[in-house]
């Protein structure tokens, strides 16, 4: 009977667990990652190295073991003011502060609140987030749920739904008994959640911050030194009570993100350290090896080649549908379970897309240069030149190239470099700056060349080279100013000159493949002065500008014919060389439209006949107008076909389909309609389960009791 009963309760197990993993879906995993080596001398550390944005955890060590978050808890704290205030209230002035509490300086940093300030929530939150402020934290508590007991309840409630059962926290700011702890793997799932936020973001990135008025303008520098690195994006650093140090700092590299967690570290220095060295290795090992987010450096066009799913991650769940003909923005690409697998730069955030799916389009050229304020200006004859140029692309820089010469060519200087890299490359850190430094020209004006050689490709794909330079105006003892010209990712830039007190901007413009010139700026973004060719400069002072560009105009050719016969057929085709976007076909009725569709399109030139093709277009016997709307690079929707059609009772008499009916329906593949097994809906197989475990149970109790 023993025998008999302990196969009985192993197949209920069995069967529980079934039950168990389906109800609750299929399982997130996402595969093994290679082993990370290096760190044996961390033998006491409390670390967890994840990605921010897949949620991978790449490396741990003791990170579930109990440890003091120190002012880290103010990730917390700040995470529940962000879910609690409303888009337009963050610069909203608080009521005045009616007393200031004595026990806020004993219990932490401060932002220097005081009696009758009226802080807005923007200056809480970057309070708490660039100094774990114990002030800002107390008026957090008044403002989210009424008193410090009732907001820390909803502190371990939150703690709770974020699955960190490792943490329990005493007060919003960190410094407090034994009974206040988290752990580096906890600290890791609050992280990846609060960066889901803009505005925290956003502030962890941010070196200082200026407070309102109602705060009399109190400056708050963030504590995190790691910013000072170009690829750091912030997060927070701290310490508990003890004096240990913990931090949580994220790198980036290309469109990947990862972060380490450090906690009770000896010092500041340790824990930033024991961070950069785990970021280090994590990128070396997990964005090479591992499959799942290994980037492949581009920046390129692909189009849709039919309806297709794009996903969270590779193998994971559906976000949306991408129809056919569409155009995707691809930004990296990796292999994972023996497939290619793109990453999509989308609105919905970086989704990913099987290649299978994909056809390329073309690769974009993203070479941003800046020559840099030493290459740009008047120097004393033997001043030292120096640069802080720099080149930024998706694509791999192959080679980078400074040439200084006189005006008739003649070089004075020339060195070159071959980075191999993508993203940004300065010239300041790089063998260039450094030979540059060891040069005296003689007096004139010079021209400082940038010649940049960049490689783009992508699996399955020709590699193409992408060339870009850009000439700066340096004038060595003159007594002038200079001013250049950047093509901003354009090209044929006119060169620029040296001037005195006055110059006037030349009529030669530059050019860029889809775009029009709309005038040069002293900033890359456009947002600093505007000049137009032929304005008349003023300045005592070097200066450079760039230009600005918006997207083509359209320029519609529309030899489009609608005919009926059981059904709506268009003929002809329609261009636009600034290139089109959609084109939506309306069919109305007394000015009532019965019938409207969208379809994308990625080309110069779209065929009419494709709009009716596929899907059938039956009408009521009528008097209608049939009309074609295309929208360029401008997005900008103009009417570019319009047409009388009469639908006689000897056509098909049918209803028109309405657009509802022809736009694509959800499906259980989507990830809307639940979860199946074998094609029969989970619920069914649930139910199954439970009676056979009902059936198993009864079992048991008979056996039992015939002993």
């Amino acid at each position: 009977m023993n025998r008999i009963l302990s196969i009985l309760i192993a197949a209920l197990l069995m069967l529980t667990s079934f039950v168990v993993v389906y109800a609750e879906g299929y399982s997130n995993s996402i595969g093994s990652f290679p082993s990370i080596d290096g760190f044996d001398d961390l033998s006491d550390a409390k670390v967890m190295l994840f990605d921010v944005d897949s949620g991978a955890m790449l490396y741990q060590k003791n990170a579930c073991a109990q440890a003091k978050p120190g002012s880290l808890t103010t990730i917390m704290t700040a995470l529940l003011l962000i879910e609690n205030t409303r888009d337009g209230d963050w610069d909203t002035p608080i009521h005045a502060l009616k007393q200031t509490n004595s026990s806020w300086s004993e219990r932490g940093a401060q932002m220097g609140l005081a009696i009758g300030d009226t802080p807005t929530r923007r200056d809480l939150l970057n309070a708490l987030l660039l100094c774990g402020a114990a002030d800002a934290a107390y008026v957090t508590y008044e403002l989210v749920s009424g008193s410090e007991a009732a907001f820390v309840d909803a502190m371990n409630a939150r703690a709770i739904e974020l699955s960190m059962d490792n943490t329990h926290f005493e007060n919003g700011f960190g410094l407090g008994s034994n009974s206040h702890y988290s752990c580096a793997r906890d600290m890791a799932y609050l992280t990846i959640e609060a960066m889901k936020h803009d505005i925290f973001a956003q502030v962890v990135s941010s070196q200082s911050y200026t407070c309102s008025s109602g705060c009399r303008g109190i400056l708050l520098n963030n504590s995190n030194t790691a910013l000072e690195s170009p690829d750091c994006f912030g997060i927070k650093s701290g310490e508990d009570s003890e004096k240990e140090h913990c931090a949580i700092i994220g790198y980036i590299e290309g469109d990947a993100r990862l972060s380490a967690v450090v906690l009770e570290a000896a010092s500041e220095s340790s824990a930033y350290s024991i961070v950069e060295r785990l970021v280090s290795a994590g990128f070396t090992s997990y964005m090479t090896e591992c499959g799942l987010r290994s980037y492949s450096p581009t920046n390129v066009i692909f189009t849709v080649t039919a309806d297709t799913v794009l996903l969270s991650e590779p193998g994971g769940s559906p976000v949306r549908n991408a129809v056919s003909g569409e155009k995707l923005h691809v930004c990296g690409s990796t292999d994972f379970n023996g497939n290619v697998y793109y990453c999509v730069n989308d609105s919905e955030g970086y989704l990913w897309a099987d290649s299978a799916a994909l056809s390329f389009n073309a690769y974009v050229n993203d070479i941003f240069i800046e020559n840099g304020a030493e290459l740009s200006c008047e120097i004393d004859t033997g001043a030292q030149i120096e640069t802080n140029a720099f080149i930024s692309t998706r694509h791999i820089i192959e080679s980078v190239k400074l040439t200084i010469a006189f005006a008739d060519g003649t070089p004075v200087f020339t060195d070159s470099a071959a980075p191999g890299i993508h993203g940004t490359f300065e010239l300041g850190s790089s063998g260039i700056s450094e030979h540059l430094k060891s040069i005296s020209i003689q007096e004139g004006v010079y021209t400082c060349t940038l010649d940049i050689e960049a490689s783009a490709t992508i699996p399955g794909c020709e590699s193409v080279t992408i060339n870009q330079r850009n000439v700066s105006i340096l004038a060595v003892g003159t007594g002038g100013s200079c001013i250049s010209y950047n093509a901003n990712s354009g090209q044929d830039a006119p060169l620029g000159e040296c001037f005195f007190g006055s110059t006037i901007i030349p009529q030669a413009v530059p050019s860029k493949t889809g775009c029009v010139f709309s005038g040069w700026n002293t900033m890359p973004d456009g947002t600093g002065m505007t000049y137009n060719p032929g304005d008349e400069v003023l300045s005592d002072d070097s200066l450079t500008l760039y230009a600005v560009w918006s997207a083509g105009i359209s320029s519609w050719n529309a030899s489009v014919e609608a005919a009926y016969d059981s059904s709506l057929r268009l003929s002809g085709s329609i261009e636009n060389p600034a290139g089109i976007l959609t084109i939506r076909l309306a069919i109305l009725a007394d000015d009532v439209s019965t019938y409207e569709n969208v379809f994308p399109c990625d080309s110069n030139t779209v065929d009419a006949s494709a709009f009716t093709s596929k899907q059938p277009i039956e009408l009521a016997p009528g008097e209608y107008v049939v009309e074609l709307y295309g929208m360029s690079s401008d997005t900008s929707e103009e009417l570019i076909f319009s047409q009388n059609l009469s639908v006689s009772s000897s056509h098909q008499t049918e209803p028109v389909q309405t657009a509802e009916a022809l736009s694509p329906q959800p499906t259980q593949e989507s990830g809307e309609s639940g979860f199946s097994l074998g094609s029969i809906p989970i619920w069914v197989w649930f139910v199954l389960g439970m009676a056979v475990v009902a059936g198993l149970i009864c079992a048991i109790v008979i056996i039992i009791k015939r002993g």
